[in-house]
């Protein structure tokens, strides 16, 4: 839990430095339709991403990206998410489990959040994971959008993951997000 937090810190403070975008609220974005868990359950590799530390001149830190997914009997998921440091070669290390629930229970597409407890001095919505597309064997495009209403700010990003250390085909990827939107490798070669 505690490298899932330090990643979303880390993420929301890149987002807030480059590419903070004033909203009430995460916009609405299309997802997969017909959205099967069970087919999107298992590892996936972090492959690009926007706004992610290694854009931020810190090349080798957390690399080696990998994801697993684990869908239940209600179709919502959980996640962990493991990285390994190049720099040190440090062992991978493995956030503990971060449930995934649909956004809209009786909706099968590809839309779900991290629920976070709301504390009434830290106004915040839960965190938007939406899969935006995925083949579900070769890859995923995933969106995700937080808000902070006390500062009135939306931060968001996009990651594209796939079943091995690299993508080969990116048409999806190249129609799917926005073409203002920069997108940076994630290292994935010479991973153990």
């Amino acid at each position: 839990m505690l490298l899932l937090l330090l990643l979303l810190l880390l993420l929301l403070a890149a987002v807030a430095r480059c590419s903070a975008v004033e909203f009430a609220a995460c916009p609405d974005k299309p997802a997969t339709p017909d959205f099967d868990a069970y087919a999107f359950q298992g590892k996936w590799y972090l492959v690009k991403a926007h706004d992610f530390p290694q854009a931020q001149g810190q090349p080798g830190r957390l690399s080696c990206i990998q994801q697993v997914f684990t869908a239940n009997e209600h179709g919502d998921m959980s996640y962990k998410i493991a990285d390994y440091d190049k720099r040190t070669q440090e062992a991978y290390r493995w956030a503990p489990a971060t449930a995934l629930e649909r956004e809209n229970a009786s909706s099968d597409d590809g839309k779900f959040v991290i629920p976070y407890p709301r504390e009434e001095d830290i106004p915040v919505s839960p965190l938007k994971h939406y899969i935006l597309s995925t083949d579900y064997i070769n890859y995923a495009i995933i969106w995700g959008c937080f808000t902070n209403e006390r500062a009135n700010v939306t931060l968001e990003s996009y990651f594209v993951s796939s079943r091995t250390r690299n993508l080969s085909n990116t048409e999806e990827v190249d129609r799917t997000i926005p073409p203002e939107v920069e997108l940076h490798d994630i290292d994935q070669t010479d991973c153990p």
